[in-house]
């Protein structure tokens, strides 16, 4: 079966858009996730992106995603800031209209009464089941959501990266990364054993044929 023209999965966004199933300030799966979820190419993917962005109707910029644009707005990099504008890196924008009601909404439970010293109770490395639940929650994706019961937490990002890389491989094994990673995973592997092989990347992370 031929995959759907770009087009016609731009219009079919362009529809919801339209009708208010995707709502002004709404974020957009991620290329490659919406590509996983209809089923075809991440280049077409891209494709489909561009001819929202082309049409106006939605804003995305690297590492902060897509959005739907409000009516009227005149930005074309991100949602709620001006394009005649430098990017104020100083001060924090909020980008979603709810932002502030959710925000309220979270700090508000912990108002409740022994809410706060619950939260900040020590915990081991299996977390609670609550926690557990709400981080396969989180890394869930299309068709696929991890165990919680194989979810394990660290105090910082450098301990799960080693305690991952423990888990991958045993010393003189290898491990393919970034070719652009981060410098501590570097400096963890050579205390493993582990050598690192770099994979070719593009503008969005890794190469999925790499």
């Amino acid at each position: 079966m031929p995959s759907p023209d770009f087009r016609a999965l731009a219009d079919m966004l362009a529809a919801d858009i339209a009708s208010g199933r995707l709502a002004p300030g709404s974020r957009l799966p991620t290329q490659r996730d919406f590509a996983y979820t209809v089923g075809i190419a991440p280049s077409t993917a891209s494709r489909v992106y561009a001819e929202l962005v082309r049409r106006g109707l939605i804003s995305g910029e690297v590492g902060r995603g897509s959005y739907v644009r409000t009516i009227g707005e005149g930005s074309t990099t991100s949602v709620g800031e001006p394009s005649h504008a430098p990017v104020d890196l100083q001060l924090n924008f909020p980008i979603l209209p709810t932002q502030d009601a959710e925000l309220e909404q979270i700090l508000a439970g912990f108002a409740r009464q022994g809410a706060l010293s619950a939260a900040f109770r020590p915990i081991g490395a299996a977390g609670t089941r609550a926690a557990r639940s709400a981080t396969a929650d989180f890394l869930a994706g299309p068709n696929w959501r991890p165990d919680p019961a194989g979810i394990a937490f660290t105090t910082n990002g450098r301990q799960a990266i080693a305690a991952s890389f423990s888990a991958l491989a045993p010393p003189g094994e290898r491990i393919g990364v970034e070719a652009m990673t981060y410098p501590a995973v570097k400096w963890i592997a050579a205390r493993l054993g582990i050598t690192l092989v770099p994979l070719a990347m593009d503008d969005k992370g890794l190469k999925p044929d790499a």
